[in-house]
């Protein structure tokens, strides 16, 4: 594997490792009421902007400028935000259900990094450790998107932390891992 494939890789680990992160945070610190208020606000910025790029397309149509990709960027603004807004905890479950899909691809994506890097002892056991909670993070977000219980959400703020730990120090591993040399048999 190429050390730039490498690097991008360890971006994309580390970008799930904050997703993690945030999530136990949000788990363990805050109030479970706390989310459904975040997206709320987060859906009524979106919302908000959309008008205003709304209003400007058509601003821009009016002086025969370019608009049409502001008003499609307006309209799925729009949408999104109002959906956010109106439908706070359909909206919110529906994007743990992806964030649960992430982390079990994210597990299967450590697994395919394990085959390909052929990691020495310690690091493959941090990979193993990594992918088991990825997995075990998806499984609960899924089953779990926005738990009420608080054994339940605070389950699933250590289990986001653990994960979130395990996948920074693998992100900061494959970002200073070392090109790989061609073996003997492909020369």
């Amino acid at each position: 594997m190429k050390k730039e494939n490498i690097r991008q890789s360890s971006l994309f680990v580390l970008v799930s490792a904050i997703l993690a992160l945030f999530h136990a945070a949000s788990a363990l610190i805050l109030q479970s009421g706390f989310l459904d208020k975040l997206f709320w606000g987060l859906g009524l910025i979106i919302l908000i902007t959309g008008v205003i790029v709304l209003l400007t397309s058509i601003w821009q149509y009016r002086k025969g400028g370019s608009y049409l990709n502001g008003f499609f960027a307006a309209v799925l603004s729009i949408l999104t935000g109002g959906a956010m807004v109106f439908f706070t905890r359909d909206s919110l479950t529906a994007v743990m259900f992806v964030v649960g899909l992430w982390f079990i691809f994210v597990s299967v994506y450590v697994i395919y990094l394990l085959v390909v890097l052929k990691p020495k002892q310690p690091t493959s056991v941090i990979m193993w450790i990594s992918i088991l909670l990825s997995l075990g993070f998806g499984i609960l977000i899924l089953y779990h998107p926005v738990p009420e219980q608080k054994n339940i959400l605070n389950l699933g703020g250590f289990l986001g932390l653990f994960t979130g730990l395990a996948q920074a120090w693998l992100g900061v591993f494959l970002f200073s891992a070392k090109k790989q040399k061609p073996s003997a048999a492909a020369t």
